[in-house]
């Protein structure tokens, strides 16, 4: 994490909750957001476990790079298939707890701020936009929630 990011982490956190607490104003003027709500998905498990499968029946006239991706990923298999079905079970556990949806950016981090001529910081970016719980946003805070969660809970209102 780079200092200046680590230094704006007190701005953000009040753009963000200002963000989450805009969501009734923000739902009653745009149509949709770019991406559909939270919905606890990973759209990419079934293809990993596929294409882990695939790794143990190459044939010696697939491309070279294959037997070298197996062979790199072959030794830690067996601790990406604990953590899937971890993430599994993580899952449906989440999608079991009922949550609280806000607007969320979903990725306000380092690369998706910036700061105008008056020094105000900005979230750019908005691709990816969902209703989501907040912690979808918080997460980008880690590094200095406890210091900045009063800002962010202030801004909420």
């Amino acid at each position: 994490m780079s200092q200046d990011w680590r230094a704006a982490l007190p701005e953000l956190a009040p753009l963000l909750g200002r963000l989450h607490a805009g969501t009734p104003l923000i739902l009653a003027r745009v149509d949709a957001l770019p991406t559909a709500q939270e919905d606890f998905a990973l759209p990419f498990e079934a293809e990993l476990r596929a294409d882990l499968q695939s790794l143990h029946s190459l044939t010696p006239e697939v491309r070279p790079g294959l037997h070298q991706l197996r062979d790199l990923l072959g030794p830690h298999e067996p601790h990406l298939q604990t953590l899937m079905t971890r993430i599994t079970k993580l899952q449906t556990a989440t999608r079991a707890r009922s949550h609280e949806f806000v607007v969320c950016h979903t990725d306000a981090h380092g690369g998706n701020v910036i700061r105008d001529v008056a020094n105000q910081l900005w979230i750019i970016d908005w691709e990816t936009a969902r209703l989501a719980p907040r912690e979808h946003d918080l997460w980008m805070l880690h590094a200095r929630l406890p210091e900045v969660l009063p800002a962010y809970q202030a801004a909420l209102g």
